[in-house]
């Protein structure tokens, strides 16, 4: 074994996968992962951080937390994708969607959400959440609704493109 370490914060919880790809730095390798994170019994959330691959050294964390219903409170969040926003060959953004419907660009050097807040929310928002992993292209991301353990079989769920940039992200279609 080259090294075990222990997620941060006593509420992370289970993952369904990480991605590895370059740190910020550009000179090392960082793993990626999401995990579920349940504060309290009425609480859930999405914690993410950020590990040299190399070493097992915390670089970041970044946690959001929702209100807790029905399967929400027992499902895990999609994996986190890497994206190349500057389009200079380097990523330097990491995007994933949460289960209450939103979807997030954390910066790859601190963690921090661009514009401080989600980039873009569905309409309705923990009614359609986003499950499973999205797909980035460019400066665009297409990610699905539902996917998720406990979602609404009656309720409508669709498919999304949002560009994304460091203030924030515009829907393209839906």
């Amino acid at each position: 074994m080259l090294w075990e370490a222990l997620l941060p914060g006593a509420e992370t919880g289970r993952t369904r996968g990480v991605n590895v790809g370059q740190c910020a730095d550009s000179e090392s390798e960082c793993l990626y992962l999401a995990t579920d994170s349940r504060a309290t019994e009425n609480s859930a959330g999405l914690h993410v951080v950020a590990v040299r691959l190399q070493t097992g050294e915390l670089l970041w964390q970044f946690s959001s937390s929702y209100a807790a219903t029905g399967g929400l409170y027992w499902s895990t969040p999609a994996v986190p994708v890497l994206m190349d926003l500057d389009q200079d060959r380097h990523n330097d953004t990491l995007v994933i969607g949460d289960l209450t419907g939103q979807l997030w660009a954390l910066n790859l050097n601190d963690g921090n959400a661009y514009g401080g807040a989600p980039v873009y929310t569905v309409p309705a928002n923990i009614e359609e959440p986003i499950g499973a992993a999205v797909s980035v292209y460019g400066n665009t991301v297409v990610f699905g609704t539902g996917g998720v353990a406990g979602s609404d079989e009656q309720q409508q769920y669709a498919l999304y493109k949002v560009k994304i940039s460091s203030e924030g992200g515009s829907l393209l279609w839906r």
